[in-house]
């Protein structure tokens, strides 16, 4: 019974004015692949606040760790196994110079053998809180991981807060001090800049970033990214135009030792307290800024997130999204990430599934050409429990995306703290709109996380019945819609159809997307 029906689409599929072009949204589930959490460690791990991804590499921070004393802090090294699809524990890194309440684990960034691990209470010559950020190298030789260099800014003082945001691409670190005061005033912020220079010399401090429209009480560094060309440094609590704190964020570039501030970006429309520049991303032409306290529509400090990208010398807003699902406090934008044309932004105090403050995330993906930045899905814990703050810390990568939840509550104890793994690569669809009258058309949307992996979309039910037709292959290059054009004679019109993309790969395991649904 069901093989005339496959037949028929089958030998009709070219005539349901079945297209390619680029651009579209694209929705879909990415799969959980791990649940990390230490077996070292005392108490309140915290494990999770500061997580960092590169490449096969993952760094962790548990500033609660008590080993040392009180609040010292640890970090872990893990290894991504692409055989078992698991990160693998490969060492922990402590201060050598642990303290207590240091918060050693804060924040962290990895870039090939190097991982750099921040202490923002540290106390040193600088003063109470005046903070650190601490280098680790790995020998390529043992594979072990040892302290290279503990980092004290040349200028630092008491209550500075150095380390409380860090970024690290091959030989350049950005550590920033929110609460630096600086000829813009107290608490004006500013962001530290390093260098490798040899194995004798190690980092050298090379300059400092410092806003040329700050004044004081800006938090400059509370939002920091760097892809190894481009700086964007957040500063959530500026003044524009006596619209308080609603905050902006300065992009600056380096060519060679050079750095200049190229521009001052701002939300195209202004909000009190918005905290614009709260967390921020950057890759190429592409950057993301979060607004963790934007009252979105019905909630106080929902949260938001905007899109700006390069034309010319010139960065521009393109794409502003307030919570998709605004409930007071919330603080959608509070992190964020970018790696090519992925983004994610995090909402920590998300009540996900009538959980309170259990967290969620958010992923975005950009289309080709001028299609812009789409609103992909959303990622909550398999395990999302009460005040677990899931997505307080979060990185991503071309393959990975790796959220924390730094108050998850395991066997191993209270706030223990855990970090989960997506994979950043998996086949998304969607299919809008969902019910197209007569004339109307189905865009069929997919992204399938590679250039030029093929991808095979199917449809598999006809009006209830399963079936499975092969509709189209297409080589697709990262984006493209398919349209099916209700004009033409079309033998599904009337029916309930699903259908789901399959990327095929010879090397890789065989994956899909949730499976989809239109009536036509």
């Amino acid at each position: 019974m069901n093989r005339p029906i496959l037949a028929r689409v089958s030998r009709l599929a070219p005539s349901l004015g079945l297209v390619a072009a680029l651009g579209g949204p694209a929705l879909g589930q990415a799969l959980e692949q791990e649940y990390v959490t230490p077996t070292l460690g005392t108490t309140t791990q915290m494990f999770g606040r500061g997580v960092s991804t590169k490449g096969d590499v993952m760094v962790v921070g548990s500033y609660g760790d008590d080993t040392n004393a009180s609040n010292a802090g640890a970090a872990y090294v893990y290894r991504f196994n692409s055989t078992t699809a698991s990160w693998v524990y490969e060492a922990q890194l402590m201060p050598s110079d642990p303290e207590a309440t240091a918060y050693f684990g804060f924040q962290t960034a990895v870039d090939g053998d190097v991982a750099v691990v921040t202490a923002h209470y540290e106390d040193n010559a600088k003063g109470t809180d005046a903070g650190a950020a601490y280098v680790f190298r790995r020998n390529t030789s043992t594979g072990v991981w040892s302290q290279e260099q503990k980092l004290i800014p040349s200028v630092g003082a008491a209550s500075d807060y150095f380390g409380q945001t860090v970024a690290l691409v091959g030989n350049v670190l950005l550590v920033g001090a929110p609460s630096a005061d600086t000829a813009n005033g107290v608490d004006a912020g500013l962001v530290y800049v390093y260098r490798w220079k040899n194995s004798i010399v190690k980092w050298v401090e090379e300059t400092t970033l410092v806003d040329p429209d700050g004044a004081a009480s800006d938090f400059a560094g509370t939002g920091l990214a760097f892809d190894g060309t481009t700086a964007v440094v957040g500063c959530p609590n500026e003044d524009i135009s006596s619209i308080w704190d609603c905050g902006a964020a300065s992009v600056w570039s380096v060519s060679g030792t050079t750095w200049t501030h190229n521009q001052e970006i701002k939300a195209t429309t202004t909000q009190y307290y918005a905290g614009f520049g709260s967390s921020v991303g950057v890759s190429g032409n592409e950057i993301v800024v979060g607004a963790k306290a934007y009252d979105a529509t019905g909630s106080t400090d929902g949260g938001a997130c905007y899109f700006f990208s390069k034309s010319g010398a010139t960065w521009s807003q393109t794409g502003f999204f307030p919570n998709p699902d605004p409930v007071n406090y919330d603080y959608f934008g509070a992190a964020a990430a970018m790696s090519g044309k992925l983004a994610v932004v995090g909402s920590s105090a998300d009540n996900a599934f009538a959980r309170s403050d259990s967290g969620m995330a958010y992923t975005f993906r950009k289309g080709k050409g001028s299609t812009g930045w789409f609103l992909d899905q959303d990622l909550a814990a398999s395990d999302g429990n009460v005040n677990d703050y899931f997505a307080v810390s979060l990185a991503c990568s071309d393959e990975h995306i790796v959220l924390g939840a730094s108050h998850n509550d395991t066997a191993a104890g209270t706030d223990w703290g855990v970090v989960y793994g997506f994979d950043a690569e998996e086949i998304n669809l969607k299919i809008t709109p969902t019910n197209p009258g007569p004339g109307g058309t189905i865009n069929v949307s997919i992204y399938d996380g590679a250039e030029n992996d093929p991808v095979l979309l199917v449809i598999d039910e006809v009006d209830g019945i399963p079936v499975w037709i092969e509709v189209v292959m297409y080589v697709f290059g990262a984006d493209h819609r398919l349209t099916f054009d209700a004009d033409v004679e079309n033998p599904l019109l009337g029916m309930h159809i699903g259908a789901t993309a399959w990327k095929v790969s010879p090397t890789g395991a065989l994956v899909h997307s949730d499976r989809v649904y239109a009536d036509v």
